[in-house]
């Protein structure tokens, strides 16, 4: 809901800088940098939800040539990765965040705009994103194929 609202400032905030550009050739100041954080606000939190949801894309092409057995170890594995790759992305973006909000980091584009939030942003979508990525991964362990099998969007249902 976060990312849909913020969406909606992004177009508010975008259209009034075009049309201030085009027609009096004057940016109005922020919008840019607003946008930045919008963009970062729409993409990192909507990130864990769409995993949730199953919204993310996935090739399971392989997935039919193996049996049910195998299947639920590959989907385990596969979440595995997925869980220690957006973890160390976490860690390393909660890091940067940490520093960033020490120093107040701010950019310095058109207007002075602070950047730490941000910061903290991209860090808890990410470690939301491997928090949910682990329980997939316990899911898929445990034999629980509804909750971890990707959705079939074309047959309406799980695979």
């Amino acid at each position: 809901m976060l990312s849909g609202i913020a969406t909606v400032l992004l177009m508010l905030s975008v259209v009034p800088d075009i049309l201030a550009r085009s027609l009096f050739g004057e940016a109005v100041y922020g919008m840019a940098e607003a946008g930045i954080m919008l963009l970062v606000l729409i993409v990192f939190l909507a990130m864990p939800v769409a995993q949730v949801k199953r919204e993310h894309f996935q090739v399971t092409v392989l997935d039919a040539l193996l049996p049910a057995p195998a299947i639920r170890w590959v989907q385990a594995i596969r979440y595995l990765a997925c869980t220690l790759i957006s973890g160390g992305f976490a860690w390393y973006a909660i890091r940067g965040a940490i520093a960033s909000t020490q120093r107040l980091e701010q950019s310095y584009a058109v207007v002075a705009f602070p950047v730490w939030p941000a910061k903290i942003l991209a860090a808890l979508g990410l470690a939301l994103l491997a928090v949910v990525f682990l329980l997939d991964t316990l899911d898929a362990c445990r034999g629980d194929g509804d909750a971890a099998a990707p959705v079939n969007p074309v047959a309406g249902e799980k695979e």
